[in-house]
């Protein structure tokens, strides 16, 4: 299958009081390539962990976790991450924070700079390719870290939290520039985010997630990053009655269940 499966798969570890604690229990997720998948949820409903667990970072207590047919038994390059905090080593420019995976794989150096000069465009940033990270904006770091991790030509992209320091106007430009390079590279992403309203508008499906421990409550089907990437606007998508229901109902699904984790 060409795709994510996740099967039967919980995570527990040992707490810090020396009882274990259950992070993930009984998840069981399919997801064909090209979708655009989001996690949504409180904190401490295992959204982060499933993601690590997917990145190969953290091992399964139980269940199997499959990309494209292969299982995941640690990191491999089939699997991009771009992390909360852009990740970038401050001593390389611009193409070189984007070609340091090729060079570390060991890809020449006319190779590793032409793929991730292609990158640097995709993301929109040609003009800075020369330019030191810092003296880009957080917006446009990020934009490095996603062409960085689109350089290895991963078969997903898996994305914790990405644009959470953003400011508001930048987090809205960012994400319109993200569905457009999905749209394009149709990979299979897996984002997390704590925002509803960002969920809901990257996501072909959406899961939200309840703590105590992690399970996967609801799934929807969405559309309006399709509509986005078709020629929508994307402040008329967000207006859409649906669009708002949908956004009320998720918040809603959220606060019941960590209500309920609360009150065991």
């Amino acid at each position: 299958m060409q795709g994510l499966r996740i099967e039967n798969v919980g995570v527990t570890y040992a707490g810090d009081n020396g009882q274990d604690v259950v992070a993930l229990q009984k998840v069981d997720l399919d997801f064909a390539r090209g979708e655009f998948v989001v996690a949504v949820g409180a904190s401490g409903c295992g959204k982060t962990t499933l993601l690590s667990s997917i990145a190969g970072f953290m091992a399964p207590s139980e269940g199997y976790i499959f990309v494209n047919g292969r299982q995941v038994e640690g990191p491999g390059a089939d699997r991009g991450v771009v992390f909360q905090k852009h990740a970038l080593m401050p001593w390389l420019n611009v193409i070189d924070n984007v070609a340091f995976g090729l060079k570390m794989r060991g890809v020449g150096k006319a190779e590793r700079h032409a793929e991730a000069m292609k990158q640097v465009r995709a993301v929109g940033l040609e003009r800075y390719a020369t330019h030191a990270v810092y003296q880009l904006s957080g917006g446009q770091q990020q934009r490095v870290g996603i062409a960085r991790a689109l350089a290895s030509n991963p078969a997903m992209l898996l994305m914790d939290e990405p644009f959470g320091a953003l400011d508001s106007l930048t987090r809205e430009q960012v994400q319109e520039s993200v569905l457009q390079i999905w749209a394009r590279e149709q990979k299979l992403v897996f984002f997390i985010t704590h925002d509803v309203e960002e969920a809901l508008f990257l996501a072909t499906q959406l899961i939200v997630m309840t703590p105590s421990p992690g399970r996967v409550s609801r799934r929807y089907e969405l559309d309006f990053g399709r509509q986005y990437v078709a020629g929508g606007n994307a402040r008329a998508i967000k207006s859409q009655p649906e669009f708002i229901r949908l956004r009320e109902e998720v918040i809603d699904a959220i606060h019941a269940g960590a209500g309920a984790a609360a009150a065991h």
